[in-house]
């Protein structure tokens, strides 16, 4: 998979190629990691057939440090597991 992070000010975005179509029940989380690392959940998407995505993030990332990938049950509050993808900012 490939992540690609872009700031515009306060406000982000996030590409992704090559994604695998997440397991049944479950989506891709975007989780912004703050300097202190803290994580707040940013976005949530299923990728095109093509495993490509481009979703908005929910989360002001003025402090981020970097963004991390997981594949999630939906509502997750917290990532439940290992990052499949992370991109520093």
């Amino acid at each position: 998979a490939g992540l690609i992070a872009e700031a515009y000010g306060w406000q982000g975005a996030l590409m992704a190629t090559d994604l695998p179509m997440p397991s049944s029940g479950r989506e891709y989380h975007v989780w912004t990691v703050m300097a202190d690392g803290t994580m707040k959940s940013a976005a949530t998407f299923t990728p095109a057939h093509d495993g490509s995505a481009s979703v908005m993030l929910h989360t002001t990332v003025n402090d981020a440090a970097a963004f991390m990938l997981t594949a999630e049950d939906p509502g997750a509050l917290h990532p439940t597991g290992p990052p499949l993808a992370e991109v520093q900012v």
